[in-house]
């Protein structure tokens, strides 16, 4: 969300902080890099074509391109200093007060497990976070509740995967 998309008095009214990280581990903590993935199909009969357009999406100048027509923030990380170089408007993102903590981030951004679950999960784990964030129910009572539901949600992975290890 932009701050364009707030009502005026909101605008100036929020902040964003790299994550925080356990006790004896460096700063910041680990995340997980959001948003879409690219993939090609191993049956694309257009493989090649594929790779080429996946490649020119990823160079710094079209990841740029895309933050001012979209606003999402460029993964790679030699974008983030392009604009400045290239005399856009948006100047280096990481000097940007609020974008900041994206740029401390970013090194510690990992990408999520692969599996086909992982979407189901990833809501499940946000839907216990913020009812116990609105103290509908308490931390331990999340935290045992999300283990119960994707330990159900993962058990016919687990079945699968016990099925296929056996000749």
């Amino acid at each position: 969300m932009c701050s364009s998309d707030l009502p005026p008095a909101l605008r100036d009214a929020w902040a964003t902080a790299p994550l925080p990280a356990p006790d004896g581990t460096a700063f910041p903590g680990a995340s997980v890099a959001g948003g879409a993935s690219l993939a090609i199909n191993a049956q694309s009969p257009r493989q090649e074509a594929a790779r080429a357009l996946l490649a020119f999406l990823s160079e710094p100048a079209q990841q740029l391109a895309f933050y001012r027509v979209t606003g999402d923030l460029p993964v790679r990380m030699s974008a983030w200093s392009l604009g400045q170089s290239m005399g856009q408007s948006m100047g280096n993102l990481q000097q940007s007060p609020r974008i900041d903590a994206f740029w401390q981030q970013l090194p510690q951004a990992r990408g999520v497990p692969a599996v086909p679950e992982w979407e189901r999960l990833a809501s499940l784990v946000m839907r216990h976070a913020e009812r116990a964030a609105r103290g509908l129910e308490s931390a331990e009572q999340a935290l045992a509740a999300m283990d119960q539901e994707a330990d159900a949600m993962l058990e016919k992975r687990r079945w699968l995967m016990d099925k296929t290890k056996t000749p």
